[in-house]
């Protein structure tokens, strides 16, 4: 028995009858369940009982040799050591005062401590202290009565640990946070509270729900009290809070209801300060009033739709192209409010699927309840939603059945400008073909004459009765006609041919001006680029002709294009008279006596490309930004409208949606890149 070696010191410390020995009394002490250590008044360990052998199942004998299980010290090691050895350093004042306090006092203490094994690990144990006795009834030290209780410290700990970070959060959100019992009284807020409501803590514990929830909220709450208590769950519900300035503050309330460890229930709560939300609100109504009274006063017509044609808004404008109220056209689909003509419907797949990076306005014909048939030309912009995704589309409808005229009439007078100043050259043209067409008739009449004559001639002396005066007849006749008839023969088939290439020339000149020139129906259809290029070429003959050799690279096996193929041809023939312009400026300045025109056409991309290049004198870099400007002009007063290069930008880039650009340097020469789309819209 580990007592049996100081039970010595242990008689009437525990006021127990002289009758019973120390050894019986160590007995007792040694069958307690708890652990009992006993120090003398220098602190220094005396004894402890067999407990210890019961915590660690280890036996009596086994703990006297060999260090015990629970602390891992052999016994003989501690005898009359100080405890302060056992202890964690932030615990020995703990036991210095509990101990001090036993002395002085000669009453109990009780204390928890970490006692430390060998091993460097720290056990906490619960210990009860009472003042040890001795013969004298002197205080000589102190028994302690403990208990390991590391798993309960380890479970305290947690627990507080938890409660901490529970406060933390309580205390540190955002939002106001509070705790409340079924009777409606508050018991708890946190910082947020204070913050938002102008209260103080304690003026929040004592304040009522009543003259805190705003009074038109305030049935609301006690309904959604009473619905959290009976069913329990989440709600959530927006009310109205009043400040300590008797501000009021808009607040959204989600609460629960939460269940103590007694049994008891109350209702946790978070309500967030929707102020700024609310102002957010208000002002996006706002700026929603106002776009839409802006929308309702531009001169386009505005209609937006979901991403599957659905419209959600239409303006004033547009309610008057499309004869719809918008209160009537909101939830229709697009194609049934704007009324495409028949043979126009097509259009829609453009105007759903157009570009999202490049949208290009597209010309729509719609029809009216009267029959009448109006041009607009319609942009669809994609609305970009926050997630990457598009959230509709907004069509803008401009009137340009007057613009459109407007351009036509434009473009027919720069046409008939162009074809003006062609006249004089395809008259040329046409002249020289038929002045030797003309002469080689005259030689053709003259010859047929002197055959005919010839003839004549032979039907005389064939009527002569004496055979051989005929024959005599004859040989002089082909004597004398021979040369003329071997001059005929040679010369006839040469005067035939050269007349019967006059006649395809002017044919052709005639067949290039009246494609040139012919209006056409206004709409794109597959053409081939190189036979524009060509024609162009052609009718412009006379314009370059004597200033430039013209040098032709057309790509072979070239994608068709959707094309108006005579607006396509006055662009063409407006970039040929411009580069012989430019040519002929460069000759009149003594660059030199004849100039050179280059026109390519390849396949690039998604594009066929059509490039004009001149050794001209370039285009300053002051004005080379202004040259397809409307109305931008470098010619002098009666040398023509100046409007080619605007006409061409408009024709490329507005109704073929395709690309024009140039690269000049002065004293150089000029390029031009015309581009057009090999799929592009009809």
């Amino acid at each position: 028995m580990i007592f049996s070696k100081s039970s010595e010191y242990i008689k009437k410390p525990f006021f127990i009858s002289s009758e019973l020995s120390g050894k019986f009394l160590a007995s007792i002490i040694d069958s307690l369940p708890d652990a009992v250590l006993v120090i003398d008044i220098d602190q220094k360990i005396i004894a402890w009982n067999r407990a210890l052998e019961k915590m660690t199942g280890i036996t009596a004998a086994q703990m006297l040799p060999s260090p015990t299980p629970f602390l891992k010290y052999n016994p003989e090691e501690l005898m009359g050591k100080p405890i302060y050895n056992l202890l964690h350093s932030y615990d020995i004042m703990l036991l210095t005062t509990a101990f001090k306090k036993i002395i002085k006092n000669k009453e109990s203490e009780s204390l928890e401590i970490r006692i430390k094994d060998s091993a460097g690990d720290y056990h906490w144990v619960e210990l009860v202290g009472n003042p040890r006795f001795n013969d004298n009834s002197e205080v000589d030290g102190a028994i302690f009565v403990g208990r390991v209780v590391t798993e309960r410290k380890l479970v305290e700990e947690a627990l507080k640990a938890s409660e901490e970070r529970y406060r933390e959060l309580f205390e540190n959100a955002n939002d106001i946070v509070y705790i409340q019992d079924p009777g409606g009284q508050y018991l708890d807020f946190n910082k947020a509270a204070q913050a938002i409501t102008g209260y103080s803590r304690e003026e929040l514990l004592n304040i009522s729900m009543e003259h805190l929830v705003a009074p038109e909220y305030l049935d609301l709450s006690k309904k959604m009290m009473k619905q959290k208590i009976n069913q329990g769950g989440t709600t959530c519900y927006e009310l109205e809070i009043i400040g300590k300035n008797r501000n009021k503050i808009p607040v959204e309330v989600s609460s629960r209801l939460i269940r103590y460890s007694d049994q008891s229930i109350a209702i946790q709560g978070t309500a967030r300060d929707n102020t700024k939300r609310r102002q957010a609100e208000k002002a996006l109504a706002a700026e929603k009033e106002r776009l839409a009274l802006i929308l309702s006063s531009i001169g386009h017509g505005v209609i937006t739709t979901d991403n599957y044609g659905i419209i959600t808004f239409i303006n004033t404008e547009a309610e008057r192209f499309f004869e719809w109220k918008n209160e009537y056209a909101r939830g229709k689909r697009l194609l049934e409010v704007v009324p495409l003509v028949e043979g126009y419907t097509h259009l829609n797949h453009s105007l759903f699927f157009a570009s999202k990076d490049e949208p290009h306005p597209v010309d729509i014909r719609i029809i009216n309840n009267l029959g009448q048939i109006s041009l607009l030309s319609t942009t669809v912009t994609h609305i970009p939603g926050n997630d990457g995704n598009d959230h509709g589309m907004v069509f803008v409808f401009r009137d340009v059945t007057e613009l459109r005229k407007a351009e036509s009439q434009l473009a027919l007078s720069q046409k008939l400008e162009s074809i003006g100043q062609l006249a004089a050259g395809i008259a040329h043209e046409i002249n020289n073909p038929m002045q030797y067409i003309g002469d080689n008739l005259s030689f053709l009449n003259e010859a047929f004459a002197s055959t005919f004559s010839i003839l004549d001639q032979v039907k005389a002396l064939a009527s002569f009765e004496d055979i051989s005066s005929c024959i005599l007849g004859l040989e002089k006749l082909l004597e004398k006609s021979q040369r003329e008839l071997d001059f005929f023969r040679n010369e006839i088939p040469q005067a035939i041919q050269q007349s019967l290439e006059g006649v395809t020339g002017v044919s052709d000149i005639v067949t290039a001006l009246r494609n040139f020139a012919h209006p056409g129906s206004g709409e794109k259809q597959i053409a081939n680029v190189n036979h524009a290029i060509m024609g162009t070429v052609s009718i412009a003959k006379n314009e370059w002709k004597h200033l430039a050799d013209l040098e032709l690279n057309l790509g072979n096996d070239l994608p068709a294009v959707k094309m108006v193929v005579n607006q396509i041809n006055q662009v063409l023939l407006n970039m040929i008279v411009n580069s012989s312009h430019s040519i002929q400026n460069a000759i009149e300045k003594g660059l030199y006596p004849k100039g050179r025109i280059v026109i390519s056409s390849q396949k690039n991309g998604s594009y066929v490309e059509i490039r004009i290049s001149d050794n001209g004198m370039g285009i300053p870099d002051t004005i080379i930004n202004k040259v397809f400007d409307p109305f931008f002009t470098t010619k002098e007063v009666g040398k023509g409208t100046g409007q080619g290069l605007a006409i061409s930008h408009d024709i490329i880039v507005n109704k073929h949606n395709g690309l024009i650009e140039l690269e000049s340097e002065v004293g150089r020469g000029t390029t031009f890149y015309i581009r057009l789309p090999i799929k592009g819209p009809i």
